[in-house]
């Protein structure tokens, strides 16, 4: 374009008033816009209402324009441009002087938005700066509850797997300060994590979790320079807002420093529904990224809960410990790793127990109110068998850090009461809706209650956050084999075996094949729980085979089985049940006592305490009762009865799981007293709740005075037969599931 052309197109401007239109646009927006940002803060105004002025404002220029160059604006009318020059709209003059007022505005707005800043900058903080904020108040409806929050894994912008990690650690840090936030509900860290990986809109994942806010984020690394760029934003669940958002460019080293502001500016965001004032408690976080990202490999390997992921997470803490000497939570991790491989059986308790101790210790000496070194802390003298003490340092746990789950999860397995144990299993649920250990354990609990109905919606969430967790299938298999639906409870038990080749799975499918007087598939699933069974629970493969070889009435080939539990190395407490047992059956009444009393004896974690072993437990102690009343000590054989008496009761009224059994040994008791009438009694009530070991009366000791009885011949005749009906129907189910497998 020439300069002529430029010149002409000037004065066209000029003469249509178009300049003149755009400054007093432009200087009369500008202060309503800063006026805006001075008062947004006290008024607690939400940030999106100045992204939407400024939008407005960079939207409306262009139509200024084209109308100031289309139209002339007159004090009388308004009239199409003809290329004449246009009319003022208020005189020149006082055109003018309105600029010049604007101009004295927008410089006085000037000065007192930077009179504020200094004094914000001079003023000591609690919390870091952010980009971008907006009140928890809304000008309709008065204050909003931002009592929650999920941390969501931080995503990495590189493939190197220790940069994911990286970003694992700084969320599970984050997520670790903001949970000791006192009044502030945090998600637990596998509920978090459940949606790594996971495309979902913020505002479904939060009303999953139950939280009223999310923060989320990214993690970027330059190699270059070890910089790094973490974005991190607080959602409002409700409707999706911002709250607040910051961009944060630092060097690697500086990650503690950045936790901290991220930290501090959420608390910040939440303060007004906290009681207005928010104090980040004393941080135990690493500065140091190595130590950050050993302990992220940690957690994940603990997670796993199999033999290998324990000894993996183990190393890894360790690792984090010996980069950052100073790492109270690696610690308390270390303290994890060691006692739950304890817990599970992989490891000795005195090999176990003193390292996990010694990394609990170094937690709470760096660290004396961090509770989850003292829910660790709580784990460990809970496999000592000191409940007090254990309840005890669980309690403080809970109490300094109310949103940690194992804390809950830990005190529930430590608790006589059912009651109390539901209760403290569903808070540890609340807190970690995604994680399938602390769901199964509420089920588990209903199942045992018989509240089924219940049961069942906890197991479809379960699945719905993990279809490979393969304790949740056994609920749908004890329901059904408590409704004598033996094929479905097979297959059920099937799919846990497959997911886990758990030997016990094996064994109780052996069991149930037994049941039915399938003897050949009861052998099959047998050898393939001997190939898997470990030495720890060697002794309770054995007496699976004692027991299918006696209900096969094969007495020649179930005594070997039973003489081999003597020759076993005691691993645990059921054992010494197992051989107190095992020499009742053998009617060394004498020997039943010493092995009773050696399993009393023996000190056990209380994780020790299992399903087979508080099973097991009953039927020893009426076991010793009766040799205790054959070797004439009648006192003692009182004393136990009231104990099972007391126990039976409790099942009895407190559980609708396994009823069927426990009305057979009310039966025995009733045996152990004497009273026929309470025996056929207890005896019906045991056949019709579903009891199947028809061929038990006839190998136990107690019941040998009682087999002559006809009313007894004729309860178990009749069982005899009802299990003739469940075998054909149980063949029945087979072959159906068979051809629809096929």
């Amino acid at each position: 374009m020439s300069g002529t052309a430029l010149k002409t197109l000037f004065e066209a401007y000029k003469r249509r008033r178009v300049f003149r239109v755009t400054a007093i646009y432009v200087i009369a927006f500008w202060p309503l816009i800063q006026l805006f940002d001075i008062l947004s803060s006290p008024l607690d105004i939400p940030d999106y209402f100045m992204r939407y002025l400024v939008f407005g404002f960079f939207g409306g220029l262009p139509f200024v324009l084209m109308f100031a160059w289309l139209y002339d604006f007159r004090r009388s009318n308004i009239k199409v441009a003809k290329g004449e020059p246009q009319l003022a709209l208020l005189g020149s003059k006082t055109e003018f002087a309105f600029i010049a007022a604007l101009v004295v505005l927008v410089s006085a707005l000037f000065f007192v938005q930077l009179s504020i800043d200094d004094a914000k900058d001079s003023s000591p903080r609690s919390v870091a700066e952010s980009d971008t904020t907006s009140a928890v108040n809304s000008t309709d409806a008065g204050p909003k509850s931002f009592d929650s929050i999920a941390v969501l894994p931080f995503v990495s912008f590189s493939a190197e797997p220790r940069d994911q990690y990286f970003a694992d650690g700084l969320t599970e840090e984050l997520l670790n300060v903001l949970s000791r936030v006192s009044g502030l509900k945090v998600a637990a860290r596998t509920s978090s994590f459940a949606y790594k990986g996971v495309s979902k809109n913020v505002q479904i994942i939060g009303q999953e979790l139950g939280v009223s806010t999310i923060l989320e984020g990214s993690v970027r690394k330059n190699d270059v320079d070890d910089t790094i760029r973490i974005t991190a934003q607080l959602i409002d669940v409700a409707n999706g807002v911002h709250l607040w958002s910051k961009t944060f460019d630092r060097e690697f080293k500086d990650v503690f420093k950045i936790q901290d502001e991220i930290s501090n500016a959420v608390a910040n965001q939440l303060k007004l529904t906290l009681g207005g004032k928010v104090e980040i408690p004393a941080s135990n976080e690493s500065a140091n990224a190595d130590a950050l990202i050993a302990f992220s490999m940690g957690q994940a390997a603990l997670s796993k809960r199999t033999e290998q992921g324990l000894e993996d997470a183990a190393k890894y803490f360790q690792e984090a410990v010996n980069a950052d000497p100073n790492y109270a939570l690696a610690y308390s991790g270390l303290a994890d790793a060691n006692t739950l491989q304890v817990n599970y059986g992989f490891v000795d308790k005195a090999i176990g127990l003193p390292k996990a101790e010694s990394a609990v210790s170094a937690a709470l000496q760096l660290d004396p109110n961090l509770g989850i070194a003292w829910a660790s802390r709580g784990l460990i003298l809970s496999q000592q068998d000191e409940k007090p003490a254990a309840e005890i340092a669980l309690l403080k746990a809970i109490e300094l850090n109310p949103n940690y789950a194992m804390a809950y999860m830990w005190f529930a397995g430590i608790q006589a009461d059912d009651n109390q144990q539901l209760s403290y299993y569903q808070k540890a649920f609340a807190l970690d809706p995604k994680s399938a250990v602390a769901g199964y354990n509420v089920a588990n609990l209903l199942v045992k209650k018989g509240r089924d109905a219940e049961a069942m919606n906890v197991f479809s969430q379960i699945v719905e956050s993990d279809p490979f967790y393969a304790n949740a299938y056994i609920l749908v298999a004890r329901m059904s084999d408590s409704r004598g639906q033996i094929a479905e409870a097979i297959r059920q038990y099937r799919r846990s075996y497959d997911l886990n080749n758990d030997p016990s799975m094996a064994v109780k499918i052996a069991g149930l094949y037994t049941n039915v007087g399938n003897f050949e598939g009861a052998d099959k699933w047998l050898d393939l729980a001997e190939a898997g069974t470990p030495d720890e629970y060697r002794a309770r493969f054995i007496w699976a085979k004692t027991q299918r070889y006696a209900a096969q009435g094969d007495g020649s080939k179930a005594l070997p089985y039973l003489n081999k539990i003597f020759d076993l190395k005691i691993r645990n407490q059921s054992d010494y049940y197992l051989r107190s047992l095992a020499a009742y059956y053998q009617q060394d009444f004498d020997g039943a006592i010493k092995f009773y009393q050696q399993a009393l004896d023996y000190r056990v974690g209380a994780a020790m305490h299992d399903d087979f072993t508080m099973a097991v437990r009953p039927v020893a102690k009426i076991a010793v009762a009766y040799a205790y009343k054959r070797l004439g000590r009648l006192d003692d054989s009182k004393a136990i009865i009231a104990e099972v008496e007391k126990i039976l009761d409790q099942k009895l009224e407190g559980e609708k799981d396994n009823k069927a059994e426990n009305w057979f040994r009310k039966a025995q008791v009733a045996a152990l007293q004497n009273d026929q009438k309470l025996v056929r009694q207890f005896m019906q009530k045991a056949i019709d709740e579903g009891w199947r070991n028809f061929w038990l009366p006839g190998v136990d000791p107690l019941m040998q005075d009682f087999r002559a009885d006809t009313a007894i011949q004729s309860m178990l005749a009749g069982l005899e037969t009802r299990m003739s009906i469940i075998r054909q129907q149980f063949e029945v189910d087979a072959q159906f599931a068979s051809r629809w497998e096929d």
